[in-house]
């Protein structure tokens, strides 16, 4: 049963995750760019002098990455605490 769980909970998870892309960021280049700003690290965003850019971006895709896993992880919970 739980193979199916964890199935049905990265359905979701996917499903939610597409759905977030498009509201969150505007493009796949979008996309990147966020994940470049992540992977810097801050004190080069500051020298450079887009330090509120690498954070606003970084904000970005960590809330894209938390509500995706969290989709999924609370769907998880919920069919094993109900059925499980």
């Amino acid at each position: 049963m739980t193979i199916l769980f964890v199935g049905v909970a990265l359905i979701v998870a996917l499903f939610v995750g597409r759905f977030l892309f498009g509201i969150i960021f505007t493009d796949s280049e979008d996309f990147w760019d966020c994940v470049g700003f992540a992977l810097t690290p801050d004190i080069f965003s500051l020298f450079r002098g887009q330090y509120l850019e690498d954070m606003g971006k970084s904000f970005r895709l960590s809330a894209f990455i938390l509500a995706t896993a969290g989709s999924g992880g609370l769907v998880y919970w919920g069919l094993t605490t109900l059925i499980g």
